[in-house]
């Protein structure tokens, strides 16, 4: 006879070793900047503050005077639910955070532009809480992850005329990525088990970036950039501590990994209809970095409107593909694949000398998710997200 008990016990035994905690598999979960970010991160072929050195450094040769810029998500939050995970029960992820997630400086000196940018292009707080009971049985799984990426480092551009430009920059960049995780399982007249279990992950590398600018098919402006990632380090540290009944055991370990991370090649056409109106489209192709991964191609659009020299708004939409394989036959979990894409909308207010912007940025996206360890069931998997942004310019 089918003992549903123990068909649920074992499944929530696989959900043990099922729980992810970090996302490299896409690569726009945070658009920098204030102006960019608004327009959906379409800035490749704009680029013209102190963000371009991300975006483009070539756009950096058409940045105005010396500036100070500062910009920051005032407010992220997302949910993740993974679908009928235990019978009809979903599971649930909350991620709420607040960040600066840019701040850069320009300088110029005469068709030079020198820049020097603190950049945050990932960044989340989740949690999971979920409990499970059936009888007398009983498990509780708490689980908490942050994770932060960051990089730093100058750019340079050279306007060599009114029509076109070149620049370069260098960053060093460094994540950290802490997940504490807590089961509490009451099996029948199996001993109480308690497990708590925390890993670090953290990496290091170097990145450089190389753009062209050129506006010769004025009104259209073109920009191309390419994008290389040299890993340094990948360390990750487990410490797992088992209590059942009156035993305790306690390991730990320590990997060195292999770490490869994609090429990028991004093409982006800005369209000036009018001094008051901008049009903006960015394609961008992510190669693939290993085996079991996918070349991602993620593409932008982006609008601009000036109603007078004070103020401008700014709508976007955009797309951050997950470089996965879809979960199938071929894959077992943990494994996931989500596509998502997003919307953004913003305000400017602009003075001789200053600028303030505000915007928002909703992303939402559905896939397939394996969440038993070792298996290929399948189960939907949903995702939406939510940014304020409140970003501050000076020129001086």
């Amino acid at each position: 006879m089918f003992d549903s008990r123990r068909f649920w016990i074992a499944i929530i035994l696989c959900l043990a070793g099922g729980v992810l905690y970090a996302d490299e598999n896409h690569f726009k979960n945070v658009l920098v900047g204030d102006r960019a970010a608004t327009m959906g991160g379409t800035y490749i072929a704009i680029a013209d503050d102190s963000t371009g050195g991300y975006y483009n450094p070539a756009g950096l040769a058409y940045s105005v005077g010396d500036t100070i810029s500062g910009s920051g998500n005032a407010y992220y939050t997302s949910k993740t639910r993974y679908k009928k995970t235990i019978g009809n029960q979903d599971w649930e992820r909350d991620s709420e955070t607040v960040l600066p997630n840019f701040f850069g400086i320009t300088k110029s000196l005469g068709r030079t532009m020198l820049a020097f940018s603190y950049i945050v292009p990932d960044s989340f707080i989740e949690h999971q809480d979920q409990d499970y009971k059936f009888g007398s049985d009983v498990y509780f799984l708490s689980l908490h992850t942050e994770h932060q990426s960051n990089m730093s480092g100058p750019s340079i551009a050279y306007r060599f005329d009114d029509t076109w430009s070149l620049g370069a920059s260098v960053f060093y960049g460094w994540g950290i990525t802490r997940k504490l995780q807590n089961e509490y399982q009451k099996i029948g007249s199996d001993p109480i088990k308690n497990t708590f279990q925390s890993t670090k992950r953290e990496e290091s590398f170097l990145q450089s970036r190389i753009g062209v600018q050129s506006n010769f098919l004025e009104p259209l402006t073109i920009g191309l950039v390419y994008v290389e990632t040299i890993p340094l380090a990948l360390n990750v540290q487990k410490n797992i501590s088992v209590v059942s009944s009156q035993t305790q055991t306690f390991s730990n370990s320590t990997e060195e990994l292999p770490l490869k991370k994609p090429r990028q090649f991004s093409l982006g056409l800005a369209y000036f209809l009018s001094h008051d109106w901008l049009l903006a489209m960015d394609l961008d192709y992510l190669s693939s970095s290993t085996s079991g991964l996918n070349s991602v191609i993620n593409y932008s659009f982006g609008g601009e409107w000036f109603l007078d020299a004070e103020n401008a708004f700014r709508l976007g939409y955009f797309t951050n593909n997950d470089n996965r394989q879809e979960p199938g036959s071929n894959t077992v979990g943990p494994h996931e694949k989500i596509d998502m894409t997003g919307f953004t909308l913003g305000y400017s207010s602009y003075t001789r000398t200053s600028s303030f912007t505000l915007g928002t940025i909703y992303s939402s996206g559905k896939g397939k998710a394996q969440v038993y360890s070792g298996l290929a069931d399948i189960r939907d998997l949903e995702r939406t997200s939510l940014t304020l942004i409140f970003a501050a310019n000076y020129n001086y």
